[in-house]
């Protein structure tokens, strides 16, 4: 993804964040260092190269990662990016270097952190639009990963259990209630969008079964959805990429609370997505846009005592598609979204 650090106001219009697609190469020199090697193009066709080094070292509770990036760009690259399309920038190179810091807090609690300089080459810099040779980044934030030291004990056996991964099947059905509204149990029937239906198909992979040793699976998941076509829509594909964790209790069988979030990129968006953004925004919506799922579920074995059945999961999930109220570039400051009432089995293997 490239970021364009231009005034939010002029975001919507220019795109403050472009996806970027190509190949990339890595080579591992021995286990701490390593090289990424990638091209790259935008949806126009505007060229990148870069040549990425990685140094990596980790003690007990830290690991650090140096690393440094040397990147050249084409003129129409160039001319997109850092002259706006108003003014012509020739090729040239950028150079960047900073440090990646992460810290284990407790259990799965990491802090973690980042800061890089970019410097420009005098072809990008001496564009009109850009306000200095160089640019530097920061940030930090939390991370919930696998608890690296209980992986090294391994001394129960959830710790060596083989991992879970599962497929879930769902049918959705649009409805111009908020997401609030429905979790509140403030939606009604009547503002379900009959001509906006839906079915999907998500993967997921077990990467801990534990958070702060409370009950929490937790799975990087892949969705691939088709929005059928109807008297006011084309049929059209979305496609989500996200973390979902499963809370498991018993009340009074075996009962998962589940939430995901990550990212939705749709072909076209749907009519009630599209009516909903044009409403609140007056702009047109974006295919990328911020996705959230919050599901309920049981397990269908435990509950009619059949065990052949354990692996069988049946629930309600909310499928979230919005903007963020207009707080993310790479969104394209949008406002407003769609969110569908689903059912669906999942089959854990």
């Amino acid at each position: 993804m490239q970021t364009i650090d231009i005034p939010k106001k002029y975001q919507k219009e220019l795109g403050g964040v472009r996806a970027h697609y190509g190949l990339e190469m890595d080579y591992l020199y021995q286990n701490d260092m390593y090289s990424k090697h990638r091209v790259l193009v935008d949806k126009n066709s505007n060229l990148m190269l870069s040549e990425q080094l990685f140094f990596e070292h980790h003690t007990d509770d830290w690991s650090f990662k140096p690393n440094i990036d040397l990147t050249w760009t084409s003129s129409h690259y160039n001319t997109r990016y850092y002259g706006l399309k108003q003014v012509r920038v020739e090729d040239g190179f950028s150079l960047k270097f900073g440090i990646d810091i992460k810290y284990h807090l407790v259990s799965n609690l990491y802090l973690t952190g980042q800061f890089n300089e970019t410097l420009f080459s005098h072809s990008i810099c001496k564009s009109d639009l850009m306000s200095s040779c160089s640019q530097y980044e920061y940030g930090l934030g939390i991370l919930f990963a696998e608890d690296l030291k209980r992986l090294q004990s391994a001394h129960d056996e959830s710790d060596t259990q083989s991992k879970k991964h599962y497929l879930r099947f769902a049918y959705g059905i649009a409805t111009k209630a908020s997401a609030a509204e429905i979790i509140t149990f403030k939606s009604h029937l009547k503002e379900i969008e009959s001509t906006n239906q839906m079915f999907s198909v998500f993967y997921g992979y077990q990467v801990t079964d534990r958070i702060f040793s409370l009950p929490i699976d937790v799975y990087p998941t892949v969705g691939y959805v088709h929005h059928l076509g109807s008297s006011v829509q084309s049929s059209s594909e979305e496609v989500v990429l996200g973390m979902k964790l499963y809370y498991n209790f018993y009340w009074p069988t075996h009962m998962r609370f589940g939430f995901a979030e990550g990212i939705s990129y749709a072909t076209y968006p749907s009519s009630t997505e599209s009516k909903e953004i044009i409403e609140e925004d007056g702009q047109k919506p974006s295919r990328f846009l911020n996705y959230l799922d919050l599901s309920l579920d049981f397990n269908v074995g435990e509950l009619f005592q059949v065990p052949s059945g354990n692996q069988f999961w049946l629930g309600y999930s909310l499928h979230h598609r919005s903007g963020m109220f207009k707080s993310s570039a790479q969104y394209g400051r949008t406002n407003g979204g769609v969110n569908f009432h689903s059912i669906y089995v999942q089959v854990d293997f």
